[in-house]
């Protein structure tokens, strides 16, 4: 990460930020259950697509649709039948890296995976009845992927549990021994279809998480864990993933395809759970141990972050135990954000977060980053800076973060009006930006939002920039966003009005690079 340790304090990006009293509740619950006293328990959803690069273990407002703590595995209810076929070797490893090892077991055949699945729902369909049924279900659940597969974390001894993914005509929900894990509103989970020669998609309806079971000070017993997942072609084999540790590569840990989608789960333990920065790769293998093409959805890039140029994924993952310290911490002191001075203290301090959330690789020099249209109120500071080529959104009051770099080109898809959803630094109010770049011929943009209230963007020469503070629902606190009815845009374009439903997803409300969701 680029050092601003010579910086103004108000120049400085964030190190830390508190996370939503839903998060801080599910958090102390876990850790009210946890047998092992002084430990605690944390899950972070990152979504792939929304480019999750974190600072120094800075955790996103809302988990949506997710289970915050991390299910232990169990004994598996159900004796699933043997593979018939003989797994592929993966390539072997070089003297210098940790041995391969397998993290399944075996298929589930249809029939056990029917009774874990029906088990699954019983218990999420009462889940829904005692939280007032917050998450959407429409059609059949049907079983996308099921697999025993082992724990491989030191003193578990492999131990089996089965894992499902099952999806229904609008969500995905996962299943561990029989019970219901996150819950993500996507009604295209699983069907992505990878581009040119890939062998292999992302699915980021099975978004990219992590967990930690952490103590107070490092210990042998802490865990960090992190979970991917990619739907294949027929040609891949063998599905490899590695966590990478403060620059250390761990074992790569293999996964079979069922069903066309593999799953990978992967473990760090004792100190390596408390490393400071991580990073998975993941490559997909033909039966002759052959690397494919792979496709996957990387930090900051442009057209939705959409990587294809190689065989091997590499991906920021959320922090794991030093990171949910910082946060523990932040809870009893929460940092607040300064306004800026002036015009232009902000955009020294946006090009500050833009290098430290991308190490200067994906944006070229900072001077050339210059504001472009700007929103400076008592309650609120924000703005578009663009190089020419890139523009991002930045916020610095009262929440601090930026977007991805993205196409500095005018367009008024519906992807281009995602937005940042971040509670404010006291958890009272919410604040939901966004920004973009809109044709010449563009007169107003207008977001309608969940409590009646709208919006319109500040547009200077197409540069346009929208940002709300204040409460988003009636139950802001605690509240899951994805059970809140769509956002509408609203965009004029020539005198005719086109208007834009958007979900609150993991995709569509985290487009901001230095926070997690």
């Amino acid at each position: 990460m680029t050092d601003h340790s010579d910086l103004p304090d108000d120049l400085r990006p964030p190190s830390g930020r508190q996370a939503p009293e839903s998060l801080r509740r599910r958090v102390t619950e876990a850790i009210e259950a946890e047998p092992t006293r002084g430990r605690s328990v944390a899950r972070v959803l990152a979504p792939v697509a929304a480019a999750t690069v974190l600072l120094g273990g800075v955790v996103g407002a809302y988990q949506l649709g997710a289970d915050n703590t991390q299910p232990r595995p169990a004994d598996t209810p159900s004796p699933a039948t043997p593979s018939e076929t003989a797994s592929p070797s993966a390539p072997k490893s070089t003297s210098t890296e940790p041995a391969a090892q397998s993290g399944d077991v075996r298929p589930i055949n249809d029939a056990d995976a029917k009774k874990l699945a029906q088990k699954c729902v019983s218990a999420w369909d009462k889940q829904q009845q005692e939280r007032g049924g917050s998450a959407e279900h429409a059609g059949e659940w049907t079983v996308r992927y099921a697999v025993v597969k082992k724990d491989l974390t030191p003193g578990e001894n492999g131990k089996e549990y089965s894992y499902l993914v099952l999806t229904d005509d609008v969500a995905m929900l996962d299943c561990t021994d029989g019970k219901p894990g996150g819950w993500g509103r996507d009604p295209e989970a699983l069907d992505g279809k990878p581009k040119g020669n890939a062998q292999g998609l992302e699915e980021t309806g099975l978004t990219l998480g992590a967990s930690s079971q952490c103590s107070d000070e490092p210990g042998p017993d802490d865990v960090y864990a992190a979970e991917t997942a990619f739907t294949v072609s027929d040609r891949v084999a063998t599905v490899r993933s590695r966590l990478v540790l403060d620059g250390r590569a761990g074992p790569w840990i293999t996964t079979e395809p069922n069903r066309g989608v593999a799953v990978a789960h992967l473990k760090a333990t004792g100190e390596d759970a408390w490393a400071a920065k991580y990073s998975l790769e993941t490559q997909l293998l033909d039966r002759d141990g052959k690397e494919l093409p792979i496709e996957w959805y990387a930090d900051g890039d442009a057209e939705r972050h959409r990587k294809q140029d190689a065989t091997t994924a590499v991906e920021s993952v959320p922090g794991g135990c030093q990171a949910s310290k910082e946060r523990r911490e932040g809870f009893e002191n929460p940092k607040k954000f300064e306004r800026p001075a002036n015009d232009g203290a902000g955009e020294e301090r946006c090009r500050a977060l833009l290098g430290d959330a991308f190490d200067g690789e994906d944006f070229g020099n900072a001077a050339d980053w210059k504001a472009r249209s700007i929103i400076s109120t008592d309650d609120r500071w924000s703005a578009v800076l663009s190089n020419g080529e890139q523009m991002i959104g930045c916020s610095l009051f009262p929440t601090q973060e930026v977007s991805p770099p993205m196409a500095d080109q005018p367009t008024t898809t519906a992807e281009s009006f995602y937005f940042a959803l971040q509670p404010t630094p006291d958890m009272r109010k919410s604040t939901l930006w966004a920004a973009g770049r809109v044709p010449d011929d563009v007169s107003k943009i207008t977001y309608a939002l969940p409590n009646g209230k709208s919006v319109d963007a500040t547009i200077t020469e197409g540069y346009w920039m929208v940002h709300y503070v204040g409460t988003m629902s009636n139950d802001e606190i605690g509240a899951d966003p994805s059970a809140w009815p769509p956002l509408k845009v609203t965009v004029v374009q020539g005198g005719q009005s086109t208007t834009h439903e958007i979900q609150f997803t993991t995709e569509t409300s985290c487009d901001q690079s230095s926070h997690g969701c």
